[in-house]
């Protein structure tokens, strides 16, 4: 086996460097959407007026979810599906960046988390 050429060995130093990368914006992302998820979760829907007299406890205004249960379920559902898809991708990213080895789980993953994460955001704002 002959050993790698420059080229080779900065072309591995960008592959790292750039799923080091992606690993921490997928980080970001998964965080992001799973404090969305938690915050749209613990809000009482604005028609509940017995919850929302229990939040108020005497304090103007309450923070209510405006929409159907059903929505904010489905919201929820995929926000926390793509925050968990995103820590798996940002794993084999981080994988990626300690190894050098490719892996073609990497893309797949962050577009799947891209699309949760898009439609739990879409779906909580049509």
């Amino acid at each position: 086996m002959s050993p790698a050429s420059p080229a080779e060995r900065e072309s591995d130093r960008s592959t790292r460097l750039l799923a080091a990368v992606l690993a921490i914006s997928l980080l970001f992302a998964a965080a992001v959407l799973t404090l969305n998820s938690l915050d749209i979760a613990d809000a009482p829907l604005c028609t509940d007026e017995q919850a929302l007299a229990a939040e108020a406890g005497g304090k103007d205004p309450v923070e209510c979810y405006e929409e159907s249960s059903e929505r904010r379920v489905v919201t929820v559902a995929c926000g926390i599906a793509g925050a968990v898809v995103a820590l798996l991708a940002a794993g084999v990213g981080f994988w990626i960046a300690g190894t050098g080895r490719s892996s073609r789980y990497l893309m797949p993953l962050t577009g799947a988390a891209l699309v949760l994460g898009g439609a739990s955001i879409l779906i909580d704002n049509l």
